[in-house]
């Protein structure tokens, strides 16, 4: 589908050996499970935000000149997520001294022409620029640009409604059936060229 892969932050300055890198990761979705309680949870992501730093830091072993800011990973599936995230990590990513430079994954990626980095409107298929983007060449021409052709449809299991799209073979032509059509590819719900679905509210740390 065109969509590029985007892992959030770690690092390992720091931990002891055999340990487990720190992660840029809110952990929000443990509120809702219940294995946590908000306010410390808040407060430990709050506490690595702070130690992002290092990737700026030409004595820290995060330093490269080509990655200085983080990722953060964060969710939209649950209102407690949600609400962490517009009420506390935010505002207090968005009031942070030293300023930091927040923008969505997106807005980090390349053109694919060339042209310098995407902007929001990109991540959507509707207000796509990027005409060069393979997900929205898969959509438009209903293949890739490796030349293989798919198909979309519509799958209903009991409650469950899922958009299934698959590789179809050469010979074999698309009889449409409101879920696709001739030369095109219905990305259905997946209307999202992002290549990160998994973040929403984050984006990098730029520092």
């Amino acid at each position: 589908m065109g969509m590029r892969p985007v892992l959030w932050t770690s690092s390992m300055e720091g931990v002891a050996p055999g340990g487990s890198a720190i992660q840029w990761d809110s952990q929000d979705w443990r509120v809702h499970a219940g294995t946590v309680q908000s306010v410390p949870n808040q407060a430990s992501f709050q506490a690595i935000l702070d130690s992002s730093p290092q990737f700026s830091n030409q004595t820290s072993s995060s330093y490269s000149t080509s990655h200085q800011g983080v990722v953060v990973l964060q969710h939209d599936i649950y209102v407690e997520s949600v609400n962490l995230a517009i009420g506390y990590t935010i505002p207090y990513a968005e009031a942070h001294q030293p300023r930091w430079n927040l923008k969505t994954v997106t807005e980090c990626q390349p053109r694919f022409d060339g042209t310098g980095k995407q902007i929001l409107r990109d991540a959507y298929l509707e207000t796509n620029t990027d005409k060069g983007n393979p997900a929205y060449v898969a959509f438009m021409s209903g293949s890739d640009n490796n030349g293989t052709s798919y198909q979309t449809t519509v799958v209903t299991d009991g409650s469950v409604t899922r958009t299934v799209t698959r590789a179809i073979p050469s010979s074999s032509s698309s009889s449409g059936n409101g879920n696709s059509a001739s030369g095109r590819v219905d990305l259905g719900p997946l209307k999202f060229i992002a290549g990160f679905v998994a973040m929403v509210f984050g984006g990098a740390i730029l520092l």
